[in-house]
């Protein structure tokens, strides 16, 4: 599962242009930022700027940490080096490395190696060999003249660390390379293109048994071509789904998290604003959005740890994200077939009919729903096939029913649909707690609402998924529920079992704490009072039981024994005479 975090803005952006890139630094949780001819160091975790440095000639590509050599690295004017320690205050005071072939850029390296440099012609060295051979002129090139270098990306497993680089020459034409550094690797050039289609977006993945290439098309259709170790394929590749959570009249950006989940951001598909989504390359859904409210093309986006950059129009805001182990019920109903689709839009054919059966102990199979159809109500056997046909899940089917049924006041049908259901989602209870509230009294006629509310009480739940929807129940709702829970306590025959009286009183308590503190109203401490006394009998009543368990257990096993009394036997008697 993969969840984008709430995000912040880590500094103003005069001019979004001046942006070189952004890079990981020496200590985690800390980045580099390049900005036109200023070097700052931040740490994301309290937004704080570490250090910085200025220069008077210009930066061409990013700052990178070289881990190696505990130092920083920055290429000046495309043919000048610098290297200086976090100790050093004046960069133009550094020495000089200057290279007869135009750089393009500083790749640092996460295996232990040495950073990598790379040549504007698509040459690759280490930093110590670049550094050795920078006064030679006939250097290999792997580009034409009249091509350049859009993006790169370096992998690496066990066997070998290669570059992957995207050039377009000055006609328009798009090609994917790859470039070996170390293992047996060769060399590969294809030709990036598909009929009738302009590229927007890619990237690379690197999986357990191979590296993918991930193109998004004008179309909005997302392939993968896979192109390491095994033979590749002609482009674009398979078909992994269509993307329709950005706009696709816009260049994206694309960043790979993981196995099997890649960032993707854009222009937001209302064409108001940008989107940014986490979508899940194995099953083709987006698991995460965040919207903002500007675009700023070219997009720009970063991975720094677990967090991603992103350069808005006027700042450079920081999304943490969370990637967890994946569930598949949070998978199904995520990618609903929308009915003004057309058939021929997507490659891959939708089959919504399924047979849902279960095997029990004696081998058998039944339909889940044979037994259950004719309990059922009527009011929403409809909507439930309907929901069903489109594979949404429970939590999904709870929350587009739910307001037709309050609305309709159908009782019997919120108390079935909580009886049924496994997976209600937390605020879709308070909601029903909420209703259920309005409407209760201890007349008769209300018994309805009072087995509604028991029903609410009964259902599973997620203590700290409840907690933040519980503050927003109303206070005096509260207290009636308060009042509710200590009658069930006190009763001869509770409606509600003890464990969930507990757990609900506890969770009240703690919900609205500061506004008991604060409260003066007699009935709101007469009522903690209550609550405090059927606390305190509780406890004696457990203690009790933990008197009389062991008593019990030894009358199970059959060990019970019964004391004979002793009688006094009075025909002679001992007395202790002390004569010194």
């Amino acid at each position: 599962m993969a969840r984008l975090c709430a995000y912040y803005s880590l500094f103003p952006l005069i001019d979004h242009r001046s942006l070189l890139g952004i890079a990981e630094d020496s200590t985690s949780d800390c980045v580099i930022v390049t900005l036109g001819k200023n070097i700052i160091r931040y740490k994301l975790l309290n937004q704080k700027q570490i250090s910085s440095w200025s220069s008077i000639e210009k930066l061409s590509s990013p700052v990178v940490y070289d881990a190696v050599g505990n130092q920083y690295i920055a290429v000046f004017n495309r043919n000048q080096l610098r290297l200086w320690t976090e100790q050093e205050e004046n960069v133009d005071k550094i020495k000089k490395i200057k290279f007869e072939q135009q750089i393009h850029c500083v790749i640092p390296q996460t295996n232990g190696s040495e950073p990598l440099i790379m040549f504007t012609n698509g040459a690759v060295y280490p930093l110590s060999t670049a550094v050795e051979t920078r006064k030679e002129e006939n250097i290999s090139s792997l580009l034409d003249t009249n091509e350049i270098i859009e993006d790169y990306h370096l992998l690496a497993n066990e066997t070998c660390t290669f570059l992957t680089i995207l050039s377009r020459n000055s006609l328009d034409v798009t090609h994917f390379h790859v470039v070996p550094v170390t293992g047996n690797i060769s060399c590969i050039k294809l030709k990036v293109e598909r009929e009738n289609f302009c590229l927007m977006g890619q990237t690379t993945m690197q999986q357990e048994s191979s590296c993918n290439f991930l193109t998004l098309w004008s179309d909005g259709k997302l392939y993968s071509l896979p192109f390491h170790p095994q033979p590749f394929p002609k482009l674009p590749g398979t078909l992994v789904n269509t993307v329709r959570a950005v706009s696709m009249k816009h260049p994206v950006a694309l960043v790979s998290l993981s196995s099997s989940h890649v960032a993707i951001y854009g222009a937001d598909p209302s064409e108001e604003g940008a989107a940014l989504i986490i979508y899940n390359v194995q099953f083709g859904v987006v698991q995460s959005r965040h919207h903002f409210k500007l675009f700023a093309s070219p997009p720009c986006l970063w991975h720094a740890g677990t967090n991603l950059l992103i350069a808005t129009a006027h700042n450079l805001v920081v999304v943490p994200y969370k990637l967890e182990a994946q569930r598949l019920c949070a998978l199904v109903g995520a990618h609903c077939s929308g009915s003004a689709r057309p058939e021929h839009d997507s490659d891959v054919q939708e089959l919504h009919q399924a047979q849902c059966s279960n095997w029990g102990a004696n081998g058998t199979m039944k339909d889940i729903f044979a037994e259950s159809d004719q309990h059922v109500p009527e009011a929403l056997k409809e909507h439930l096939e309907a929901l069903q046909a489109d594979g949404c899940c429970q939590s999904m089917m709870i929350e587009k029913l739910l307001p037709l049924l309050l609305e309709t006041k159908a009782i019997s049908e919120l108390v079935w649909c909580i009886e049924h259901f496994t997976d209600i989602p937390e605020r879709s209870l308070v909601q029903i707690l909420l209703f259920s509230l309005e409407n209760f009294t201890k007349t008769e006629k209300q018994e309805p609402y009072h087995k509604l509310l028991n029903a609410v009480l009964h259902a599973p739940f997620s203590d700290v998924c409840l907690m933040p929807s519980l503050h927003t129940l109303p206070f005096h709702h509260t207290l009636t529920l308060l009042h509710h829970l200590a009658e069930e306590f006190e009763a001869d025959v509770s409606e509600v079992k003890l464990c969930n009286l507990v757990e609900w009183t506890s969770l009240l308590l703690d919900a609205h704490y500061q506004r008991y503190l604060l409260s003066g109203d007699p009935q709101v401490l007469q009522l903690l009072r209550r609550i405090r006394g059927l606390v305190i009998d509780q406890i004696v009543h457990m203690n009790e039981l933990k008197g009389l368990l062991p008593l019990l257990q030894q009358f199970e096993e059959g060990k019970l024994s019964v004391k004979k009394p002793q009688f006094a036997n009075k025909l002679y008697s001992i007395e202790w005479l002390r004569l010194y």
